[in-house]
């Protein structure tokens, strides 16, 4: 609870402080050097406010898929685009088979595999995807794009009385202008590329996009090169990392940073490693969100510890931000944890199932003390 003054980074001063003051006590220096932990912890003491009175939930549908590494991403061995959305559609209808009053199925990062482009009249909506293939070139005009995603996503949903949303981590690409086609042997022109985002996308039961938010934190060399890549030798170093890990780190940034709004609500929204990041939960609650969605694919480091350390950052997250939020993960942990990060169900990590939850919801302008001032021990 006390994370929701001090927030993470106020712990570590706290326990630096207190390391400091048991010191100073061991070797008997001047008891001054005890005050500033005390100070700290009267501080948390004189501020701390009690949680915001829950407005609400949103019946969720979360769909862990259990997709390995090898199997999504494999070299010519894993599945394929049409395999992996079959198995996550088929979890999908047997999880809104047993759960019908659901108002919203979540996929986790990347798992729906198929490109999406922005709606009609968006920027960026018109023109052709042109993907970065190191041999062969794929030009796909928006229009084709946006008409497959909308029959997929009818065919997955079905037609329940009341619809559900859908929420999937996906790549959005921007349209571009056509080219003559690329021929095996000419050097690669990375400027006709669409520009790509991670993001968290919602669509309506028609299959039409909503409303997306982008991936703002960027992981190093596997979204994005250091300075952008604008150092000698930059662009060989991504078409290089291109050719031989299938990771092109020049992700595009976007200024759609969140909340998300969709089905009536106000989500704050969150990709992958983004769950480590304060900044932007703290922007995000201040911006009206009533509680949080993580999509997340953590399978790169099999079902290791890195799994408990992302879900101990989702914790102090939710305590920081005074909100309820989701994770939906492919691998795990997919679970859900309450306004004062407890924990109130998850899956087993490493297992193919679907998790049903009510996501609390709270009025989106309440604040907590490290919204509003806590934030600032962060420098120390």
């Amino acid at each position: 609870q006390w994370a929701s003054v001090l927030g993470e980074s106020g712990w570590v001063t706290l326990i630096a402080l207190v390391g400091a003051a048991l010191w100073s006590l061991w070797q008997r220096r001047k008891p001054t050097e005890l005050w500033p932990a005390l100070a700290l912890v009267a501080v948390v003491v004189l501020v701390l406010e009690p949680p915001a009175p829950e407005t609400g939930a949103l019946r969720t549908l979360s769909i862990q898929g259990n997709l390995g590494i090898d199997d999504k991403h494999g070299d010519g061995k894993g599945l394929s685009v049409s395999d992996v959305y079959k198995r996550q559609a088929e979890l999908t209808r047997l999880g809104l088979d047993a759960v019908p009053d659901a108002e919203m199925v979540l996929w986790p990062e990347t798992m729906y595999p198929l490109p999406v482009t922005p709606e009609a009249g968006e920027p960026g909506s018109d023109g052709f995807m042109i993907r970065p293939w190191t041999t062969r070139e794929e030009q796909v005009p928006t229009e084709t794009l946006r008409r497959a995603n909308a029959q997929n996503i009818r065919a997955l949903l079905g037609s329940p009385d009341t619809p559900p949303t859908f929420v999937t981590g996906g790549h959005l690409y921007l349209g571009v202008p056509g080219k003559k086609p690329w021929r095996e042997g000419e050097p690669r022109e990375p400027w006709t590329w669409s520009p790509r985002t991670s993001e968290i996308l919602a669509f309506d039961n028609e299959g039409r996009l909503q409303d997306h938010i982008a991936k703002s934190e960027l992981v190093p060399f596997g979204e994005r090169l250091p300075f952008d890549g604008k150092f000698p030798g930059g662009e060989y170093v991504a078409i290089q990392m291109l050719r031989r890990t299938k990771l092109f780190p020049r992700f595009a940034h976007s200024d759609r940073t969140g909340p998300l709004e969709t089905a009536g609500h106000v989500l704050g929204g969150a990709v992958c490693w983004e769950n480590v990041f304060e900044a932007p939960f703290r922007h995000q609650a201040d911006g009206g969100a009533e509680a949080f969605l993580i999509l997340s694919n953590e399978n790169w480091y099999g079902l290791s510890e890195e799994m408990d350390q992302m879900v101990a950052a989702t914790r102090f997250r939710a305590a920081e931000t005074g909100r309820s939020i989701l994770r939906v993960a492919n691998t795990g942990v997919t679970a859900l944890f309450d306004a004062q990060g407890n924990e109130r169900g998850s899956l087993p990590r490493g297992t193919r199932a679907y998790f049903s939850a009510d996501l609390p919801l709270i009025d989106g302008g309440f604040r907590t003390p490290y919204q509003r001032f806590g934030w600032l021990a962060q420098p120390l």
